[in-house]
């Protein structure tokens, strides 16, 4: 006669209580690991698009740099390069909320509240970016950027989805400020300094 082997109740119950375990202390990685790098494919998407907007805008109206072209010399010019250089779908007043969240956290814990002090803009890819000029001699004007990579949806964390970055007069994005090239950016609501910490670790966010 032949034995017939199988497992018991018992075993079983250890079995999938083993399964449990290990897909409770797995699993949350794995999630973590998807968002964060979810969060900088988007990033790196949006700052794509600004430098080659900026770069396109040189070449149109046949300048060295950028601060010689509409962008810095016109009144309009911040308006006129966002509404002909990307497609917004919405522009929301100076110190609004309007198309950011009205309170951002930082990675440690903390918390600001939120109001872009001049027009800021929605776009069609969902971030929302808030500029600020900042002219200077010999070419070094610089363009800030306060950018939400997913507008005001969740989880409005600096570092995550918001950053803090500066274009160049060479259209090239940088680190703002210039301080934060130390890469620390675990107390910024804004993320400052988060910019550089991806370049330093090959855009994986370790932080």
């Amino acid at each position: 006669m032949l034995k017939r082997f199988a497992f018991t109740l018992t075993e079983l119950t250890v079995a999938l209580g083993i399964i449990g375990v290990v897909s409770a202390l797995t699993i949350p990685a794995i999630v973590h690991n998807y968002q964060a790098n979810a969060y900088t494919v988007k990033l790196r998407k949006v700052l794509n698009e600004i430098s080659a907007a900026a770069d396109l805008l040189i070449t149109e109206e046949g300048k060295q740099h950028l601060d010689q072209t509409s962008l810095f010399t016109s009144p309009t010019g911040v308006a006129d390069f966002f509404n002909n250089k990307f497609k917004v779908i919405r522009t929301c007043p100076a110190s609004t909320t309007g198309c950011f969240q009205g309170t951002y956290r930082t990675i440690n814990g903390g918390s600001s509240s939120f109001r872009c002090g001049n027009a800021h803009y929605m776009l069609a890819n969902s971030a929302s970016i808030c500029p600020l000029l900042l002219p200077r001699a010999n070419h070094t004007s610089l363009l800030l950027f306060e950018i939400d990579t997913n507008g005001p949806d969740a989880p409005n964390i600096g570092g995550r989805d918001m950053f803090y970055v500066a274009l160049d007069s060479d259209a090239q994005i940088d680190v703002a400020p210039q301080t934060a090239r130390s890469g620390s950016c675990t107390n910024s609501f804004a993320g400052q300094g988060c910019y550089q910490r991806l370049i330093n670790n090959n855009w994986k966010m370790n932080y």
